[in-house]
């Protein structure tokens, strides 16, 4: 691998590095849009569960009213 560096130009060299860093930037970006896409997922989620809680409490309550 190092003698292939040896023969290059440094522009060569650096267009290599750019091309690489571009690439790391693309799947930092995709990376980030999947971790925003979980965390919206992971908010919305939490509403539904307070939903269900707040639904499941409701209707404990108006049993527990029935039964006086």
């Amino acid at each position: 691998m190092i003698e292939k560096f040896a023969f290059k130009t440094t522009s060569s060299v650096f267009f290599e590095l750019n091309f690489f860093m571009d690439k790391t930037k693309e799947q930092l970006e995709k990376l980030r849009e999947v971790a925003e896409a979980s965390l919206t997922k992971t908010d919305e989620l939490q509403k539904v569960l307070a939903q269900i809680e707040a639904l499941m409490s409701r209707e404990e309550s108006k049993t527990l009213l029935k039964k006086k």
